[in-house]
């Protein structure tokens, strides 16, 4: 992750508020695959504030949590002070763990920010023979005209702040990092979402490419927004398609 971590820094309450939740029986559909074995001790690496680290503890997983953003790990630790959870402030590139400690790592939404040939080595380094590798995203349904908005919105405002493009799909930055190893992709499973006007808005916020309100493009921003939920919106509701985009690696 790198510097790449502060992006969100001030977006951790938003983030976990209003960032779009798993499908609850997104675990059982990795487990009905065979991309994640039951009992496994788990390292999430990328964890921000927990969302997919909350349905593996819920499925009795042993996790260890590893977010370098102290704002985003301080909201996943206040939701499970009662757990067994482990938490660790460090980068995905160097982690504190000793060799083939796990039996699988999983990154959600979060592997696009992991520099591919480092962190290539630190998995196989902390991953037992045998284990599992899950890297998954939700992503927006690109067939439809209002994904392919946002999309837009949102390099437009990440270019404005000198954001760094991404010159990758998450896709490629996978099989980069994994060139030469066995890689099983399902993007089958689509989820609709439908969004209340300020509910929209919040999400789109939680974006790191969405300026901050100190910011002066927030004013523009805004109004982009409220020009894109002016053409979509029907009755006051947003509907957005997800699909979850899903790729498996194993360590043989």
């Amino acid at each position: 992750m790198n510097n790449k971590a502060s992006l969100f820094h001030q977006k951790a309450k938003i983030y976990e508020e209003y960032r779009p939740d798993y499908p609850l029986n997104t675990v059982k559909l990795l487990e009905e695959k065979a991309y994640l074995k039951k009992g496994s001790v788990i390292a999430e690496i990328g964890c921000g504030t927990g969302k997919f680290t909350d349905l593996l503890l819920d499925e009795g997983y042993q996790v260890a949590a590893v977010e370098p953003d102290h704002s985003m790990s301080a909201i996943l630790e206040s939701k499970h002070l009662q757990s067994d959870l482990r938490i660790y402030n460090c980068f995905a590139e160097q982690t504190p763990f000793e060799d083939h400690q796990f039996n699988a790592i999983i990154s959600a939404q979060s592997f696009h920010f992991f520099h591919t040939e480092s962190v290539r080595n630190e998995f196989f380094r902390i991953l037992k023979k045998d284990g599992d590798i899950v890297v998954l995203w939700y992503l927006f349904d690109t067939n439809l005209d209002i994904s392919n908005h946002i999309q837009n919105l949102f390099i437009k405002y990440g270019d404005l702040q000198n954001q760094p493009r991404r010159h990758d799909t998450k896709a490629e930055t996978v099989y980069k990092c994994f060139s030469g190893c066995q890689i099983s992709n399902d993007d089958s499973y689509k989820y609709r979402i439908q969004y209340s006007k300020d509910k929209f808005l919040k999400n789109m916020l939680s974006s790191s490419y969405a300026p901050n309100k100190t910011s002066v493009l927030y004013s523009h921003f805004l109004e982009d927004f409220t020009n894109l939920y002016t053409a979509y919106s029907d009755n006051g509701i947003i509907s957005c398609e997800y699909k979850l985009d899903v790729y498996h690696i194993r360590n043989q």
